[in-house]
């Protein structure tokens, strides 16, 4: 599970700044990880919530989910509340 999510996006769109998001590279970090673990045969699902991304528009999260991998968009993802 990963929530609220920040990037400092590519575009230069930006609704909320994203205090730590070049100096942790959130832009390309938080893909690989759920790259990584969301890949894996004992992952069933993953989730991320809460604002996701501060994105109003929809430019941002397209840049994010494109750098996810087909394998790990194959699994199940939840954007809402668990419980």
């Amino acid at each position: 599970l990963i929530a609220d999510p920040c990037v400092n996006s590519p575009t230069g769109k930006s609704w909320v700044g994203c205090r730590f998001g070049d100096e942790f590279k959130t832009i390309e970090n938080t893909p690989t990880l759920i790259n990584t673990f969301a890949s894996g045969d004992n992952i069933d699902f993953w989730s991320i919530t809460g604002d996701n991304f501060y994105d109003r528009t929809g430019e941002i999260t397209a840049d994010v989910f494109s750098r996810i991998s087909l394998q790990a968009k194959s699994k199940i993802f939840n954007t809402g509340r668990l419980g």
